[in-house]
């Protein structure tokens, strides 16, 4: 990915077999880590279809993150998160208007919050995406690179407070 965006992502609630989607990873519900993609949903498909339910505007073919939206339930694709630059590109160092991530070099804070079938998504301290009736409630992390070096300084997994 030398002149791609940096790609990776967290895969979580992973069940199935490697590869059952036709590439290396399980059937999941990922939150993206790409250049001015990242706290986007992925519904990465297997024998089972993860479904999650989101509030969203849509502009032109895609979907967008927004609370105040109408609610929908995804069984495939992408959810962007609310800010999502609509001329996103694939190119390497892609910065968007609205990006709440830190440019290539520095450090972000990235949050997964999975309680029950809810699952938020916080970037840098803000809430980028952020669904609800997740298919899929347990099952293993994955951290994904596609080609692309990722760095993560700290893991911490934590039991949310009841």
């Amino acid at each position: 990915r030398e002149k791609a965006t940096m790609d990776s992502g967290i895969l979580l609630h992973c069940v199935g077999a490697d590869g059952v989607n036709g590439g290396p990873w399980m059937e999941s519900i990922e939150c993206q880590m790409i250049e001015g993609g990242t706290g986007d949903f992925i519904l990465v498909g297997g024998k089972g279809k993860p479904r999650i339910t989101a509030t969203v505007k849509q502009m032109g073919k895609q979907w967008y993150f927004d609370p105040k939206g109408e609610p929908r339930e995804f069984t495939g694709g992408r959810i962007n998160w609310f800010g999502r630059d609509p001329d996103w590109k694939d190119v390497k160092g892609f910065r968007g208007k609205n990006d709440v991530e830190r440019p290539a070099g520095e450090w972000n804070t990235l949050e997964c919050i999975c309680d029950g079938d809810k699952i938020t998504h916080i970037l840098n301290g803000v809430v980028v995406n952020a669904g609800t009736k997740a298919s899929h409630t347990k099952g293993k992390i994955l951290f994904q690179s596609e080609g692309a070096e990722v760095f993560f300084r700290r893991i911490e997994l934590l039991p949310l407070k009841k």
